[in-house]
């Protein structure tokens, strides 16, 4: 099991523990299967991360690498790369903000902005 953004989330994916809004209201118990309205009224409650079966982010990861081309993702890291310039690279957190700053930066390059 591991944490999954919501913008990853997929249709099939079984939650490993309850989906808990920010009052601690279960928005979707351990074992459900995700459907895509599953998806969408999460988002409206603002979550940002899931616990998944059978999911790392590793995996993750690699299934975003994927979708394009690897001079893109190498490209989008290293527009990104000055706003960290500063910060400690080794640090989880710092890894895991350079690394959805890549992704943004990514969606922004294929929608055109």
């Amino acid at each position: 099991m591991g944490k999954v953004s919501i913008d990853d989330l997929q249709p099939g994916m079984v939650l490993a523990s309850d989906a808990l809004s920010g009052d601690n209201r279960v928005l979707l118990k351990a074992g459900a299967q995700i459907q895509d309205k599953h998806i969408r009224v999460l988002k409206s409650w603002g979550l940002l991360e899931l616990d998944v079966e059978g999911v790392s982010r590793e995996e993750l990861e690699a299934l975003s690498i994927a979708k394009v081309d690897r001079s893109q993702w190498e490209a989008a890291q290293q527009q990104v790369k000055h706003m960290f310039r500063h910060a400690d690279s080794t640090h989880s957190a710092v890894a895991e903000l350079f690394y959805i700053a890549t992704l943004r930066r990514l969606d922004r390059v294929f929608k055109g902005k």
